[in-house]
């Protein structure tokens, strides 16, 4: 389906990519599921407000780019990329552009006894949560965009599509809750064990033993708490240490590479200049001039 401009009260908001479903009424009440779904990349001049009991639907944006502002009941969320916003029916919500552009998928859903599942997910993980799963889930999205089917076919089609969507958020939902209330002591037992060995060498099999878990575990519990790996957070924090000694010291680079955990100076350069965007010495040089007095 080709793109199209949006426009709201006259005034351009953006490209759109939708379709508004015409239900065959052969099925109505049994499959009818989805009503209206589509694409958005939009301008500062997007947002919409719904006041309470003016959605009989269920709402579901997933953002994939820049950055949306979500009111529900009064309560401010930030939908960035990769985030999941659920809005209930009847609920008071608003949502709109924060800053120049804003790209989600977006879908409505007809209540029934499936849409328990969105009630269940936005009572463990709130209205507005971070998505591992995003590309699976606009898939299907696109998949019913793309659709050129009509009456009963498309209600079947919708249907089953939905059905998918519904038990891909479910899955991340139970996921996100069988980490357990205890995983925030166990990222900072993580942390903690990174301070004291950064000089060192760290993998994830020496980070999955500390805590008892597999690698996969690890990595993905640590992400969801830190929204780095532990890999990038340890580059991360090891970069951060060299600031501090290029600052405080006149040690020689090679030397902050070795104080820093690092065994090769050219992998340490090359790190730092991809999280600095300069090379060690440019960036000691630059703030030397800084720090000299006048």
């Amino acid at each position: 389906m080709d793109k199209s401009k949006l426009y709201i009260n006259d005034t351009y908001c953006g490209e759109t990519k939708e379709i508004r479903r015409i239900s065959s009424g052969t099925l109505d009440g049994i499959l009818n599921v989805a009503t209206h779904f589509g694409w958005h990349c939009v301008n500062e001049n997007y947002g919409l407000h719904r006041p309470e009991g003016l959605q009989d639907e269920y709402l579901v944006i997933l953002s994939i780019g820049g950055c949306g502002d979500i009111v529900i009941n009064n309560n401010s969320y930030k939908a960035d990329k990769n985030k999941i916003c659920i809005f209930p029916p009847s609920i008071q919500h608003s949502y709109s552009t924060k800053g120049a552009v804003w790209e989600f998928f977006w879908i409505n859903i007809k209540k029934s006894k499936n849409t328990n599942i969105l009630d269940f997910i936005s009572q463990k993980r709130g209205y507005v949560f971070p998505a591992t799963n995003i590309r699976q889930l606009t898939d299907k999205i696109d998949i019913l965009l793309e659709s050129q089917n009509f009456g009963i076919e498309a209600e079947i089609n919708d249907s089953r599509i939905i059905g998918l969507l519904l038990h891909d958020l479910l899955e991340q939902a139970v996921k996100d809750v069988s980490m357990g209330p205890d995983n925030g002591d166990i990222i900072k037992e993580i942390l903690s064990y990174i301070e004291a060995h950064y000089m060192e060498k760290i993998t994830i099999d020496d980070l999955s033993r500390l805590i008892c878990k597999s690698a996969g575990h690890t990595i993905r519990i640590f992400k969801y708490y830190t929204g780095h790996t532990p890999i990038e957070y340890i580059k991360k924090y090891r970069i951060m240490k060299a600031c501090q000694l290029l600052d405080l010291t006149s040690y020689p680079i090679k030397r902050v590479a070795i104080e820093t955990g690092y065994k090769s100076v050219s992998h340490f350069i090359a790190d730092f200049k991809a999280l600095k965007s300069q090379t060690p010495q440019e960036y000691r040089d630059k703030n030397a001039k800084l720090q000299k007095p006048k």
